[in-house]
């Protein structure tokens, strides 16, 4: 693997894990997280107990949603993109434009104090990993 695939390599392994992270916050948080507090202007224990079981279902969609992007995220970089796949470079890039840019306008729906800023270093690195993945070598 060059310089370069390995640099985008480790990059796009940081969003897996992020992805991950998320993942297993929201597949296993018994209440809801602050911000989602915040924004419904309820503590979770002032929700009814149908509407906390319906909004800890549609975390835990979300959470393992996260948990299988992120798995498929590292496969695909330690298959065929460390093999400079070129269909793997494409799979990544949809994954992202699919997954991350949807989920930065929901996040920053919910408020500037959810964790948009995440979304947003998560899209900036898979960019900027995929373009230095795709940039010319200069090695002769």
């Amino acid at each position: 693997m060059n310089t370069k695939r390995r640099i985008a390599s480790i990059m796009l392994y940081v969003v897996a894990g992020v992805a991950l992270l998320f993942g297993l916050l929201y597949s296993f948080s018994p209440t809801l997280l602050p911000y989602h507090e915040r924004a419904l202007g309820m503590t979770h224990e002032q929700l009814q107990p149908e509407v906390t079981a319906l909004f800890l279902t549609m975390m835990r969609v979300i959470g393992v949603s996260f948990l299988s992007i992120g798995v498929a995220l590292a496969l695909l970089v330690k298959g065929p993109f460390g093999k400079g796949d070129r269909w793997a470079w494409w799979i990544i890039l949809f994954m992202g434009l699919i997954c991350l840019v949807p989920l930065l306008f929901i996040t920053l729906n919910v408020g500037l104090y959810s964790p948009w800023w995440v979304v947003a270093i998560l899209i900036i690195l898979e960019i900027v990993a995929l373009t230095i993945s795709r940039a010319p070598s200069t090695s002769k």
